[in-house]
């Protein structure tokens, strides 16, 4: 193939049969910035030694700002000097300066070659005066590595330094190196020579005195590898400093080739591993490390043990012993291979038994996903729709295989996103598509059955969820886009974080979707006699479906979007009374609707921009605080929707003049 990262006329990829393949010449010039990418067979009939090691560019850059290239790395000539900055990608013909390269000779600026950090671009610059030791802010010194053993971003290196090792030569997939920074280098490092990022990780891996879970590349730059020889260090999150051509890369430890592990974050398998323990920085390892070994059918693992050691290796035999009553052994979790839960007692492709009995928030929604960035593996796969199902406080964790048991009875899915580092943090909205079961690229913006109700974020072209049209995530929410913002399902690492509303990258987004009130479950039947109201003790509207013989009350929610009012209805004999609300104590409402007089001043709880007075009863329902509300279906310039306190409400006054068309509702 030939490949442009910039071009558009002609296409950025080329395929090649062999034939013309075989007429790659690597003297003649190259085409714009298309670079040339051979399969192995290939290369031999052009002529190339695919075992060959590559020619390391014989160029390196400081730190800008600093000075000076050694004695012996000190580029003496303006010719070299273009000749570096084609070398390095600095190319002086597509620079707009009359002057470019400058040529001449002050003290005041580093010896030698450099380029120049400007607006338009990079300005090359040679000075001539060679004994200067100067530095400049805006400049980056260009050297040329005499030894080829180079040190583009640590110029303390010396000719003394060991020679590069050569990767692992096994085939054995070692890893996945997934960027996390550009422009970081994450310290302390010890630089081990040119190599491609994936030769340097295996490179790491076989290195003990390496950190075995990140590493630094100079990417940008001539290719040089980085150990990170703090081996306890997390560099996604510390020891992380600027550097213009350095990125940080983390290992994550594949672990085919073996079942699926299912955490349990209670119970304990008794006693120490009796097929060993090692002392590994991440699950991820622990993990591969039990995946290579037959016998391994469990491990338990802790992220913050020395003594003893972190990861645990056990037999079958002995993680069948697993008890998830047992007290856990301080904060070792539980890993179970499939084959093993089974001999746990633990059906590994089971599901929560009834997803009415999940947690939900107080305005009735259920957590469907979860996905934040950590120090172990955090990306999902393909098609990985089921993570950490029974454990809804896990940092990974997804029922979204589930989402269309959500489905209201108008054929919508009522949905919300958060992100909890952001202001704000949530949005929600109905849809007719399940994102889920959709076909990739069959969306249009907005998505099928698209319906806001409280959207503060709309750039980035959001409209609904859709299954994403690339391999970035499962679904997102940049319709009929390239784009996958408002990611749900990462796959693919975003400079360590995950995409999130309006162009913002976050750490965490959770996915919940509501219950309809048409599928909150049922009391068992009550008998009641004719012309009988309901009463009695109401049950808890965050957990449906405990109600008791004494339970009487039939509650009901009105709309998607919360609580209207509950209600107690008569019902004849025999009919079935469904439990769908809050404790008697905390029934929220029914409001009082007062179409005369005003509480002055604005909502002194909270104000929102809401276009239906449900939805403003229902966020007065879910503020225990809130006694009344005034509501405006027509306001413009002020929020339609005030909250007030008890206070606030006992100052309203039927004989003052109404504000505008604001309404007033006691809540009761």
């Amino acid at each position: 193939i030939q490949f442009s990262p910039t071009s558009t006329n002609p296409n950025s990829c080329h395929f090649f049969s062999a034939a013309k393949a075989a007429a790659y010449d690597s003297g003649a010039e190259k085409f714009r910035d298309f670079d040339v990418f051979l399969i192995e067979e290939t290369q031999k009939s052009a002529g190339v030694d695919p075992k060959s090691t590559p020619v390391k560019p014989p160029y390196y850059i400081l730190e800008q700002g600093t000075c000076c290239c050694p004695d012996d790395d000190l580029i003496e000539t303006l010719e070299e000097c273009k000749e570096a900055s084609e070398t390095l990608g600095y190319n002086i013909n597509d620079m707009s300066t009359s002057d470019n390269p400058w040529n001449g000779r002050l003290t005041s600026i580093p010896p030698g070659c450099m380029t120049g950090v400007r607006d338009y671009g990079n300005h090359l610059h040679f000075n001539s005066e060679l004994t200067s030791t100067s530095s400049r802010s805006d400049f980056i010194p260009i050297c040329k590595d005499v030894t080829q053993n180079s040190a583009s971003v640590d110029p303390k290196s010396t000719p003394d330094d060991p020679p590069p090792a050569a990767p692992p030569t096994s085939t054995q997939n070692v890893g996945k190196a997934v960027e996390i920074q550009n422009g970081k280098v994450c310290d302390p490092n010890r630089w081990l020579g040119l190599q491609t990022v994936e030769d340097c990780m295996a490179l790491i891996l076989a290195d003990d005195s390496c950190n075995q879970a990140f590493f630094n590349h100079a990417t940008n730059g001539d290719q040089n590898c980085g150990c990170v020889t703090d081996t306890s260090v997390d560099c996604s999150s510390a020891n992380q400093q600027d550097h213009p051509v350095v990125r940080i890369y983390q290992i994550q430890v594949p672990t085919s080739g073996c079942s699926p592990f299912r955490q349990e974050i209670t119970g304990d398998i008794p006693g120490a591993g009796d097929l060993g323990s090692l002392q590994l920085l991440d699950v991820s390892q622990c993990k591969a490390e039990c995946c290579a070994r037959t016998d391994c059918k469990a491990i338990q693992f802790s992220p913050t043990s020395t003594n003893p050691n972190s990861c645990h290796f056990f037999s079958a035999a002995k993680a069948a012993a697993y008890d998830s009553g047992a007290e856990k052994f301080r904060d070792f979790d539980v890993f179970l291979i499939e084959e093993t839960q089974k001999s746990a007692g633990v059906d590994p492709k089971s599901t929560p038994s009834d997803i009415h009995q999940l947690p939900r928030t107080a305005d009735g929604f259920t957590l469907v996903f979860r996905q934040k960035v950590t120090s172990g593996t955090w990306l999902r796969s393909a098609d990985e729709w089921s993570v950490n199902s029974h454990d809804s406080a896990a940092e990974q964790y997804s029922i979204l295989d589930q989402l269309e048991q959500f489905r209201w009875p108008d054929g919508k899915l009522v949905l919300r996103l958060e992100w909890p580092e952001l202001s704000p943090s949530q949005q929600t909205w109905k849809q007719t598509l399940n994102p889920v079961t959709a076909t990739p690229g069959s969306s249009s913006r907005p998505v099928d059955g698209y319906e806001p109700i409280d959207v503060r974020y709309t750039g980035v072209e959001w409209g609904g969820l859709e299954r994403s049209t690339n391999s970035q995530a499962l679904l997102d929410g940049s319709v009929n886009s390239e784009s996958w913002w408002y990611s749900v399902g990462l796959r693919d690492a975003f400079g360590g974080k995950i995409p999130g509303p309006d162009a913002k990258a976050v750490s965490e987004v959770l996915m919940y979707a509501q219950l309809p009130q048409a599928q909150f479950r049922s009391c068992s039947t009550v008998n009641c006699a004719a012309g009988e109201d309901n009463k009695g003790s109401g049950t808890s509207y965050s957990n449906p479906g405990i109600c008791t013989s004494t339970s009487r009350h039939l509650l009901f929610a009105s709309t998607p979007g919360g609580f209207e009012s509950f209600e107690v209805r008569t019902v004849a004999k025999g009919a079935h009374c469904c439990c769908v609300g809050v404790t008697k104590s905390a029934v929220c409402g029914p409001f009082q609707h007062e179409k005369t007089g005003d509480i002055p001043g604005a909502g002194d709880l909270q104000i929102f921009s809401l276009n239906d007075v449900d939805k403003c009863k229902a966020k007065c329902c879910e503020n225990p605080k809130c006694k009344a509300i005034q509501f405006s279906p027509t306001s413009t310039n002020l929020p339609k929707c005030h909250l007030f306190s008890r206070a606030a409400a006992d100052q309203y006054d039927p004989s003052k003049s109404k504000f505008r068309d604001f309404d007033v509702f006691l809540k009761k």
